[in-house]
C-alpha cells in the first residue's frame, strides 16, 4: 500500500533524518545532538480519502486526508512515526459535546502510540442569547492516547525557552483526549487563512521522568494548508 504522505524530522543541526512514506511499518529517528526535534507533519495526501459532503454526495478528500502518529520514548531518545491514510485504517476520531450529539465517541486507534496529528470530528459550544448551542465542526489538530495516561498542560504566560521541568511542577494537566486539540491556530477572517495564537505552547507528560514541550510554527508549507511545522523538546 503506497503512502504519500509525510513526517520528516530534523534534528537540531537542521538536518533532515529520515521521510516517512510507509503507513506498513513504524520508522524510528535518533537526533544526533539532543531531543529537539522539529517536525514537519503533513495530514494530506495525494491520493486522498473518500468521504462524503453534506449532501450525501461521495467525494474525494485531498486535504486532511491522512493521519501522522507519534510515539515517543526516551529510553531510546527516539520519536517513532506511522502514517495512516488507507481508507481501512484510517481512524475517524470523533469528540461528542452536546448531550444530544448525533457523533459516536470515538478516541481509540490501534497500535502504539502517544499524539496523533489528525482531522477530527466535534463540536464548538457558544451561547445565543441565553441559549447553549452547538456547532459541528472538523478541526485539525493534535489528540493524546488516554489510554496510555499521557497528560497535557497548556503554558500561555511563560517564553519557550524558559520552560523547564520546574514550569512543568506548577501546571495544571489534563487527560482529556483533545489537550492538544485544534486551540493553537484560529481562523483569520481578514487574511482568509490559518494563523498562529502567539506565546501558546504545551508541556506533554508521559511520565514523571520523561516530559517534553510543543511549540507550532506553521500550518501551511508553500500556501498549502494541513502541513504542520512544531518543535518538540524533551525536558532535562
Amino acid at each position: 500500500m503506497k503512502n504519500l504522505s509525510k513526517v520528516s524530522v530534523i534534528a537540531s543541526a537542521v538536518m533532515v533524518m529520515s521521510l516517512f512514506q510507509s503507513c506498513n511499518k513504524e520508522e524510528a529517528i535518533k537526533p544526533k545532538e539532543n531531543s529537539k526535534y522539529t517536525l514537519e507533519v503533513s495530514v494530506n495526501d495525494a491520493n486522498g480519502k473518500e468521504t462524503t459532503d453534506r449532501g450525501g454526495n461521495v467525494i474525494n478528500q485531498f486535504y486532511y486526508s491522512s493521519q501522522s502518529f507519534l510515539e515517543l520514548n526516551k529510553n531510546e531518545n527516539i520519536v517513532v512515526t506511522k502514517n495512516v491514510n488507507s481508507k481501512d485504517e484510517y481512524v475517524n476520531f470523533a469528540l461528542p459535546v452536546n448531550p444530544n450529539s448525533d457523533l459516536t465517541k470515538q478516541t481509540e486507534a490501534p497500535g502504539e502510540w502517544d499524539i496523533v496529528f489528525t482531522q477530527y470530528s466535534t463540536e464548538d459550544e457558544y451561547l445565543e442569547g441565553a441559549e447553549k448551542k452547538y456547532e459541528s465542526i472538523t478541526p485539525v489538530g493534535v489528540l493524546i492516547n488516554a489510554k496510555r495516561n499521557i497528560e497535557v498542560a497548556k503554558i500561555e504566560n511563560e517564553l519557550y525557552n524558559t520552560i523547564n521541568l520546574e514550569t512543568a511542577k506548577f501546571s495544571d494537566f489534563k487527560t482529556n483526549i483533545d489537550a492538544i486539540g485544534y486551540g493553537w491556530k484560529y481562523f483569520d477572517r481578514n487574511e482568509m487563512k490559518f494563523s498562529l495564537i502567539e506565546n501558546n505552547y504545551y508541556i506533554i507528560k508521559k511520565s514523571e521522568n520523561e516530559i517534553y514541550k510543543l511549540k507550532f510554527f506553521s500550518f501551511y508549507k508553500d500556501g498549502e494548508k494541513g502541513n504542520i511545522t512544531c518543535e518538540l523538546q524533551l525536558l532535562n
